[in-house]
């Protein structure tokens, strides 16, 4: 709570967490101002501003709000947006949810034959597996 009213003030904005000045991996939160990327703990280290921008290329942002994320990079269909499917992952274009497609191929539904019944091609079915594979093998 501390971060964000810290950063809501130094980027003046309210909802600091939608903006597209805010950088995040799964352990920690920048923000971006005055072309410095901080770190949003308690430190507020400054932070080699590329590589944590490259890092960070996984969000589409629409008018500077985060819109979409490709939670296994751009070369993989699977994408959250809070707009398909309540923000579960989903295939793009679609509003097929990855776990559907892990679930049926799980329960022993070939590549194939998802391909066929949902009309995708096997590399977006392949992409909802691998998805969900290697967070379970986790």
């Amino acid at each position: 709570l501390k971060a964000r009213e810290a950063i809501a003030k130094d980027i003046k904005q309210p909802y600091p967490f939608a903006k597209s000045t805010l950088l995040a991996d799964a352990n920690q939160i920048w923000y971006k101002i005055r072309d410095q990327v901080i770190n949003a703990d308690t430190t507020h280290q400054l932070n080699f501003a590329q590589c944590v921008e490259n890092y960070c290329r996984l969000i589409d942002f629409t008018n500077e709000t985060a819109s979409q994320l490709w939670p296994d990079g751009r070369n993989s269909c699977i994408i959250v947006n809070p707009h398909h499917q309540f923000g579960q992952p989903v295939i793009d274009g679609t509003n097929t949810t990855a776990e559907t497609m892990f679930l049926m191929f799980k329960s022993g539904d070939s590549i194939e034959a998802l391909s066929k019944l949902y009309k995708l091609p096997t590399q977006k079915i392949s992409d909802a597996i691998h998805f969900y594979q290697q967070r379970t093998a986790a």
